[in-house]
């Protein structure tokens, strides 16, 4: 078979609560999460020697074992038993540690593309292997803007309107989620699942309005990089900011795409951050899903 190219497209988190810490030590969440068009691109090509080689373009990276891409063509060889091996190649665009969740999404195209190439349509079996791999990754298989509950493995559907600006700045300050949630101050979070969460974002006005990230506190205070970049988002005009999932990346959501664009061009130009405005997606976006289902 032909090697499959594929995108795998970033996310940000318009709502993130934490509802509490579990017997196992993860936590609790409430989340709205939408796909972006900032992507990585990847190429999935079988082969005949049974190995599983990677390498990355784009970003000096560990392309060994402990890989999130190495670990899911692994599960998948697996679970599965297929005889060939693998080769991909990564050309990584979204930054790492940086709440936007472009590990899992690459892990997410992989299952994706083997599930393509092996004629596997075991929906159950792949997203059990995704929710091994990590608590974001099967939101990538889902294929649509979700409301994620549990550790993230609950996904229910919601309608987010597509093309809505979104300006992504990265601090380059790596955040670890363990860190940020083992420092969290639970008693400063909202306890218990809201049950008028929102199943449709219909405008920016809408999207800026439901903004609440309970992650945010702890980063604030502690990366005063990360807390900057929010003020200057909304002195810039942003209808609302927000640090994405545990950081380190601030997004606005503008009315306006030329003023992201141009605000995008600043902090890149004058600060040096990556900075790239971006548009909210619809289910029409060639991602993992559409690879899957072909």
């Amino acid at each position: 078979m032909d090697a499959i190219q594929i995108s795998a497209p970033a996310k940000v988190n318009l709502i993130l609560r934490v509802l509490g810490r579990r017997l196992d030590g993860y936590h609790d969440i409430q989340s709205l999460m939408v796909v972006i068009d900032l992507t990585d691109e990847l190429t999935v090509r079988p082969t005949n020697d049974s190995q599983i080689k990677l390498d990355i373009s784009g970003i000096d990276l560990d392309a060994g074992p402990t890989n999130l891409i190495y670990r899911a063509a692994k599960a998948f060889i697996e679970r599965f038993k297929t005889p060939s091996g693998v080769a991909i190649h990564l050309k990584k665009r979204i930054p790492l540690a940086a709440g936007l969740g472009g590990g899992s999404s690459d892990a997410a195209a992989v299952l994706a593309a083997l599930a393509s190439i092996s004629g596997i349509r075991d929906r159950g079996a792949l997203f059990e292997i995704a929710a091994g791999l990590g608590a974001d990754v099967p939101f990538f298989l889902f294929g649509h803007s979700a409301k994620a509950e549990g550790i993230g493995e609950k996904l229910y559907p919601c309608n987010v309107a597509p093309n809505i600006p979104i300006l992504i700045a990265n601090p380059g300050v790596p955040i670890s989620t363990k860190e940020v949630y083992q420092n969290l101050n639970m008693s400063l979070t909202k306890k218990g699942f809201t049950d008028n969460f929102p199943t449709l974002v219909g405008s920016a006005r809408h999207a800026a309005s439901v903004l609440t990230n309970d992650l945010e506190g702890y980063v604030l205070q502690k990366y005063a990089d990360v807390a900057k970049l929010k003020e200057y988002f909304i002195g810039a005009g942003a209808l609302g900011s927000l640090m994405s999932g545990s950081g380190s990346s601030v997004f606005g959501v503008f009315e306006n795409h030329e003023d992201a664009v141009k605000i995008a061009e600043i902090l890149r130009e004058k600060a040096g951050l990556f900075a790239q405005c971006c548009v909210t997606l619809g289910e029409d976006f060639p991602g993992p899903w559409h690879i899957w289902k072909k």
